[in-house]
């Protein structure tokens, strides 16, 4: 990753610049029963070089979080 927004820190419940250095602090915290379609949508999206979107739950420290993904 190479930019994410100032909130997702606090959304990830994980320093952002952590991301940034290793992304697995991120796909770490996708749910294990979401990650099959988030990986395979975001492998779409980079085959076709288009804009990314998938709605998912994230389990950071505190709980369970539904995510609106978006990325280009």
């Amino acid at each position: 990753f190479l930019f994410f927004s100032g909130g997702l820190d606090d959304i990830f419940g994980v320093p952002s610049a952590s991301i940034i250095e290793n992304a697995r602090n991120a796909w770490d915290l996708v749910h294990p029963e979401d990650m099959e379609r988030v990986v395979a949508t975001s492998a779409d999206s980079a085959a076709r070089l288009t804009p990314w979107e998938c709605e998912y739950r994230i389990q950071p420290p505190g709980g369970e979080k539904w995510v609106q993904g978006r990325s280009r």
